[in-house]
């Protein structure tokens, strides 16, 4: 049974700095506190996976230096563990997060969004099922070797999840993975800043789930905060409510959004069914202090597949 997802992307060091407000231009301000913490989208993917119960492997790398050593400290003690090694050094990613939850990123690329071609030419697909691929790693020159590993992968379903940066990658990337894709999963604001580069007005998540389904050919999620995540499967829009949330940090939860998707789907349910579990799963990680949540976690707060 082919059941077992792919997650390829990146495991992150950040730097979680808490403030009063994000700073203006030569403003002084003066954070509350900072933190290390594992992120990083592919292995937020992963562990929403994994507290769901599904099989999976973060296809993540690992380099070297002080955040590489603090990834392979932190991922020892836990149950999510990437699976390559790199001689590269590892970058990091500093979160600034506001009294709202609100974040802001800034990531130093290192080890960890860049992809070696013979990693994938070892990379036993027999038993996989689902693929998730992030567009951060896609925006580096070795994405290149990502796109052409999932060129051969065809009997396997993709979701791409562009991000934030989705105007910083590649047009004919985009276009290329777009094309690849079986699921495109993006927030309103990327889908409506990718729209309006191909000359496409958006104001609505229905609106932008339906137009990016019609240019990509592919089903589309497209969520929008606290307000209805938009559906188009088959080029029909399902609108899916979302259970108001006490924001406390936002980091992570779009991500898990995508992973708790590809478990519930890989577990047999419906699109709509699987972005219904997945708004319950992110409404808990935006009300945590962490971007990502364990399967007591989970558990606790009424969720499982």
């Amino acid at each position: 049974m082919n059941n077992r997802i792919l997650v390829i992307g990146s495991t992150v060091a950040d730097v979680h700095i808490t403030l009063d407000h994000l700073p203006s231009l030569e403003e002084d301000v003066h954070p509350r506190g900072q933190r290390l913490a594992l992120g990083g989208c592919a292995y937020n993917v992963a562990s929403a996976i994994a507290a769901l119960g599904m099989p999976y492997t973060l296809f993540s790398p690992v380099g070297k230096g002080i955040y590489g050593d603090f990834i392979r400290t932190e991922c020892a003690r836990g149950e999510v563990h990437p699976v390559l090694e790199s001689e590269e050094e590892n970058g990091c990613c500093y979160c600034l997060i506001d009294d709202s939850g609100n974040r802001t990123f800034m990531s130093l690329h290192g080890a960890e969004y860049r992809f070696r071609r013979e990693w994938f030419d070892a990379l036993d697909m027999s038993g996989y099922g689902w693929i998730y691929v992030c567009g951060l790693e896609i925006e580096e020159e070795t994405g290149k070797n990502i796109i052409d590993f999932l060129q051969t992968c065809g009997s396997h379903p993709v979701c791409f999840a562009p991000g934030p940066r989705i105007l910083a990658i590649d047009r004919g990337r985009c276009r290329q993975m777009m094309e690849l894709a079986a699921l495109i999963h993006l927030n309103r604001t990327e889908a409506a800043a990718w729209l309006k580069r191909e000359g496409i007005t958006a104001e609505t998540a229905a609106d932008a789930a339906a137009a990016l389904s019609r240019i990509s050919g592919t089903d589309t999620v497209v969520t929008d905060g606290s307000r209805p995540t938009a559906v188009c499967m088959n080029r029909e829009v399902y609108t899916i409510p979302v259970e108001p949330a006490e924001q406390v940090n936002g980091t992570g939860a779009g991500d898990a959004h995508a992973g708790a998707i590809l478990a519930a789907l890989t577990a047999g349910r419906s699109l709509p069914e699987a972005v219904a579990l997945a708004g319950q799963v992110s409404r808990l990680v935006v009300q945590s202090s962490n971007s990502s949540l364990s399967r007591e976690e989970l558990l606790a707060g009424g969720i499982r597949l």
